[in-house]
C-alpha cells in the first residue's frame, strides 16, 4: 500500500485560516413565550429566571385586571409556571346577564 495515494478534503473555512467557534451555550433557565391581550397585539417575550404567568405580564408590561388569564387557551392564574413556547392571553372577561 506505500503507491496508496489519499485525498484530503479542506473546506474554506480551513483554507481561509479561520476557525469554527462552537455554538453559545443556551441557558437552561431562559424560556421564550408569547404574551398579550385580546384584542390586541401579541409579543415574544424572553423571561431568565421566574417562569410564572406574573413574570411574563410584568416583562410585556401588562396588567391583568379586568382580564381573564388564559395559557395556551386554558384557563390559568398569576401563579401558573410556564414552559418553552406557552401563549400567555388576557382576554376581556365576559358579563352575563344576571
Amino acid at each position: 500500500m506505500s503507491g496508496a495515494k489519499t485525498k484530503t478534503r479542506v473546506s474554506a473555512l480551513a483554507r481561509s485560516g479561520q476557525t469554527q467557534s462552537a455554538p453559545a451555550p443556551v441557558d437552561p433557565g431562559f424560556i421564550t413565550v408569547r404574551v398579550g391581550k385580546l384584542p390586541g397585539r401579541i409579543d415574544q417575550i424572553g423571561l431568565n429566571g421566574g417562569r410564572k404567568v406574573r413574570d411574563a405580564l410584568v416583562g410585556a408590561t401588562l396588567d391583568a385586571d379586568g382580564y381573564e388569564i388564559k395559557v395556551n387557551a386554558t384557563p390559568a392564574n398569576a401563579e401558573t409556571d410556564l414552559k418553552e413556547g406557552d401563549i400567555v392571553l388576557l382576554v376581556r372577561k365576559v358579563r352575563g346577564n344576571g
